[in-house]
């Protein structure tokens, strides 16, 4: 149910970003409708057959439109279907910087609490489908991180956009800690938290392909497209980021305490780059892509979600042995502050190897990401790298 709400809040907030992805929204209906016309043809739908013939007729336009028959081609059979097995791997830190005066005896100053949330490899399997290019995947973890990754894409002969949506939980974050207390103290630990943290992203990037006369960003990761011969562009892409990190939980009052009161924490980062690419074909029907982009972020909001507790009564009072603990765990929210951060430099760097031995064609790609923030005296970052292998069929 979570989930369903997650999607549905946060699809309308990305498709905004951009109009490649309203037009992708298009696309998947008129795919849809092509299915449904060709089922109901012999039921006198030919009208409805006819505009998604349109549609479709359209898409077959914009694949060849402009490009040199030299360097790329479409394949003649335009739709996919293609089983995926991915590998990936979230890293997020986060970092708070507490006066531990405050709160305990005998400390003279400031305390970190720096938690890194780092999940194992985790396997995700799934399908995806489409036609030349714009369609639809969905991925669920079978090993390592409880989580989903739900994709959509859309590709045209100069352009590229993904949003990719993905959430994981964990109950052991991995903490450092230092400050006085009241000597010098730093060490790392695993904690064992009552109640999970849970993690929701989305990713969105969309680029432009300058030379897409003779460069094909189709041709290395959903193989709508061929690339012939070696070539090159330079690019400009956008890419939209947005996390959510829940562990409001009367079992994690101790952890809010020093997180400097935040229970929840929300961010949204939006960023403009240039790079290049360079698809480089060593032989027939081998393909191997390179891209890397750097970007810098002109949107960074983080919104933080405050939360109390009795703990520091405790904590500050006389310690009696006889005590309910669960009444001095329980949490209350006491507001939000919001926090508009500097630009930050990112980056956006992929890398794909593929082979067509047509009508199948197989492919392994990957992508790192990497997002920062900074609100107050809490900070932190997010990286995340995806291996994507999978084999499909046209049709």
């Amino acid at each position: 149910m979570f989930e369903n709400k997650f999607f549905l809040l946060t699809l309308p907030i990305i498709m905004k970003e951009t109009r490649l992805f309203n037009r992708m929204l298009c696309i998947m209906a008129a795919m849809y409708f092509a299915f449904s016309a060709s089922a109901q043809e012999k039921n006198g739908g030919n009208g409805l057959l006819r505009f998604a013939k349109k549609i479709t007729s359209f898409i077959d336009t914009m694949a060849v439109n402009g490009i040199d028959p030299n360097y790329i081609s479409t394949p003649q059979k335009p739709w996919q279907v293609i089983a995926k097995s991915v590998v990936n791997q979230s890293d997020m830190k986060m970092k708070s910087t507490i006066d531990g005066s405050k709160y305990f005896e005998d400390v003279p100053g400031e305390i970190n609490w720096s938690p890194r949330i780092l999940t194992t490899p985790s396997t995700a399997v799934g399908l995806w489908a489409g036609y030349r290019g714009y369609g639809i995947g969905y991925t669920k973890h079978v090993g390592g991180d409880d989580g989903f990754y739900f994709v959509l894409t859309a590709m045209g002969g100069r352009y590229g956009a993904n949003v990719r949506f993905h959430n994981f939980k964990t109950n052991r974050p991995k903490v450092h800690f230092s400050g006085y207390m009241p000597e010098w103290v730093d060490f790392n630990k695993e904690l064992d938290l009552g109640s999970p943290i849970r993690v929701n992203s989305v990713i969105a990037d969309a680029y432009y392909m300058f030379n897409g006369k003779q460069f094909s960003y189709s041709a290395a990761y959903d193989q709508s497209a061929f690339q012939l011969r070696s070539a090159g562009s330079f690019i400009v892409g956008a890419t939209y980021y947005h996390s959510s990190v829940n562990y409001a939980s009367d079992d994690n009052a101790d952890f809010i305490l020093f997180m400097g009161d935040t229970g929840k924490a929300q961010q949204w980062q939006a960023s403009l780059g240039i790079g290049y690419a360079y698809n480089y074909v060593p032989s027939r029907n081998w393909l191997i892509s390179i891209m890397a982009m750097p970007t810098v972020s002109f949107v960074n909001k983080m919104k933080g979600y405050k939360y109390d507790s009795k703990l520091k009564e405790l904590i500050l009072g006389d310690i009696i042995s006889d005590i309910d603990l669960d009444e001095y765990m329980e949490i209350w929210p006491t507001g939000t502050t919001t926090h508009n951060g500097n630009i930050h430099l990112n980056a956006d760097v992929r890398l794909s190897i593929s082979y067509n031995f047509d009508p199948f064609f197989a492919c392994a790609y990957g992508t790192f990401n990497r997002f920062s923030y900074k609100n107050g005296s809490n900070s932190g970052s997010f990286q995340s790298w995806y291996v994507n292998s999978s084999i499909g069929i046209r049709f």
